[in-house]
């Protein structure tokens, strides 16, 4: 798969996630999460939220704000964001992890996601990193050898 077709999926998170339902509230440990940024994500349609409202909910998903529920009606932008280098914290593991937790394999759109984390895979594996050139896997070396008996 091209970088073409990674960027169409890119692309295409939202009308995947078309039908994923906006939370009506969000459950927030009131120490950690500041009222005014919930009802930003409340008010704000997803397409038009940026790094600034949603870096604190992404990073803390799960563990202090917001359900499974809440995260699969973000997990499109947050997604878009991580994958165009627009929001850098959390990092794309971080944001497995809770893609995880929230269980994604059983949403409407979990063939989406394959799709689109096949086509990251492929992109890692062929795609040139600073500067260099992929390699092909190299084959194993050969046992070494020995040049005298072991005696014991």
């Amino acid at each position: 798969m091209d970088g073409t077709a990674l960027q169409d999926l890119v692309n295409g998170l939202p009308a995947a996630f078309a039908t994923a339902p906006r939370p009506a509230g969000i459950d927030a440990c009131p120490c950690c999460n500041a009222p005014a940024g919930i009802e930003t994500l409340l008010r704000t349609p997803r397409e038009r939220l940026g790094p600034d409202e949603l870096t604190h909910y992404a990073t803390s998903a799960l563990s202090t704000v917001g359900s499974p529920g809440d995260f699969r009606y973000f997990a499109p932008r947050i997604l878009q964001l991580v994958l165009t280098g627009e929001l850098t914290v959390p990092d794309l593991e971080v944001v497995g992890v809770k893609l995880a937790r929230a269980g994604w394999y059983d949403w409407p759109e979990a063939g989406y996601l394959r799709q689109l984390l096949d086509a990251l895979w492929s992109d890692a594996l062929h795609t040139p990193r600073s500067g260099g050139t992929p390699s092909p896997p190299s084959a194993p070396s050969p046992p070494p050898t020995r040049t005298a008996p072991v005696t014991g």
